[in-house]
């Protein structure tokens, strides 16, 4: 056993001891008492859509199918079967977690393994399986079903199940195996929906989030959006690069859920992707040069707008574009707020070494719903002379716009 080892076993016996130790519980710990892991469940549903749908690669997409094509009721079946509901029972790992004596366990399973090994090692815990239960709390530990539940009936799988995603934000989330991730100046948001936490850049709801992705289907949605890929330009410019494998820690989930950790991204390909969602999700190509003119004012060249490909839906490029709306109107892009174009974008704050500095990012489009117009604003660490990237922005709209 390493230091490293050593330590950490150290932190989790004095969490526990202060009674401030939680713990997620992913889906291989379910695997070990023989429950197939997501990937599995996603091939058994491809198997029996018809085979013009069976290409679909977004996991999300091919749930949502299997339940617009079959109905709610063969959806649900065919989800108990394949996860063998009712059919299997905790292994040893369960009983070892509940022997840590965690306060909260969170995990994002579907099945009643914990439950079942909570009982038979008669311990108390308040099990939430909807937001609705958060009121009633009867015992001081609680297990938390972050996807729902068969029994409750709201698990969630499919991609409209995301939309109706809720978090409780008191200013940090830890998570046991992982690290803890703060919001801004601590700043506990309190309950809200994808979209508020979306609007007030909440760290806490999207560590969280990407503590619970499923690795497989994160790493092919980054590779559509075109990270560690080549973009498609005729100028130079860096790749943006994401480093998320298989092996990825859930440290490295939850940094990468915030946009930090390994994650690097440029200007041009920020304002690409979200002119992709201005543009129902339907990336172009970049140009730089409209038109060329000879000595007389003939035009002798011009480009034409070309497309480089599909990376969203038009469903998913509506959400986003009521999600960067909200960040005008009620939450960290209000220096827009006011501005008669109707702005939507998002807002961000990069720390890029192990001080407090930080680059300042604005990406968004105007009008939001007839986008005229498309930036994405840098402010490298150590500028000066005006607040955030989002006040450069605004001047852009306000000059484009006539203000």
């Amino acid at each position: 056993m390493n230091n490293v080892q050593l330590s950490n076993i150290l932190h989790i016996q004095e969490a526990s001891k202060q009674d401030k130790l939680v713990i997620f519980v992913g889906a291989g710990v379910s695997t070990n008492s023989g429950v197939p892991m997501w990937g599995k469940l996603i091939e058994s549903l491809k198997q029996d859509l018809p085979e013009t749908l069976r290409q679909e690669t977004d996991d999300l997409k091919v749930a949502q199918l299997y339940k617009d094509s079959r109905g709610y009721k063969e959806y649900m079946e065919k989800i108990k079967e394949s996860l063998m509901c009712g059919k299997i029972s905790p292994n040893p790992i369960h009983y070892a977690i509940l022997d840590l004596k965690p306060c909260h366990i969170i995990t994002t399973n579907y099945d009643d393994l914990i439950e079942q090994a909570i009982m038979q090692k008669y311990q108390q815990y308040y099990v939430v399986k909807r937001d609705t239960d958060l009121p009633y709390l009867q015992y001081q530990n609680t297990l938390i079903k972050m996807h729902g539940d068969f029994e409750a009936d709201n698990i969630v799988l499919t991609e409209n199940d995301y939309y109706n995603y809720s978090y409780n934000c008191d200013g940090q989330a830890y998570i046991s195996g992982g690290t803890t991730i703060a919001c801004f100046d601590h700043t506990a948001h309190g309950y809200q929906d994808l979209r508020k936490a979306f609007a007030n850049s909440c760290n806490s709801a999207f560590s969280t989030i990407g503590a619970g992705l499923n690795k497989t289907s994160f790493m092919n949605l980054c590779s559509t959006l075109l990270f560690n890929s080549n973009l498609p330009v005729g100028f130079e410019y860096s790749k943006s690069t994401m480093a998320v494998t298989q092996d990825s820690s859930i440290s490295e989930m939850q940094e990468t859920g915030i946009g930090q950790g390994r994650t690097m991204m440029t200007p041009l390909h920020n304002m690409m992707i979200a002119a992709s969602v201005a543009n129902d999700g339907v990336m172009m190509t970049p140009y730089i040069v409209d038109s060329i003119s000879d000595s007389e004012g003939r035009m002798v060249v011009k480009n034409k707008p070309t497309e480089a490909g599909t990376v969203m839906s038009a469903e998913e490029a509506e959400y986003l574009t009521e999600c960067m709306r909200e960040v005008i109107t009620s939450g960290t892009g209000n220096s827009m707020k006011y501005s008669s174009y109707e702005a939507a974008g998002k807002t961000g704050s990069a720390q890029y070494d192990d001080s407090d500095r930080y680059h300042s990012w604005f990406t968004g489009f105007a009008p939001y719903d007839n986008p005229q117009i498309a930036v994405c604003v840098i402010l490298e660490g150590g500028y000066s002379g005006v607040s955030s990237a989002q006040v450069v922005a605004k001047a852009v709209f306000d000059t484009y716009f006539g203000y």
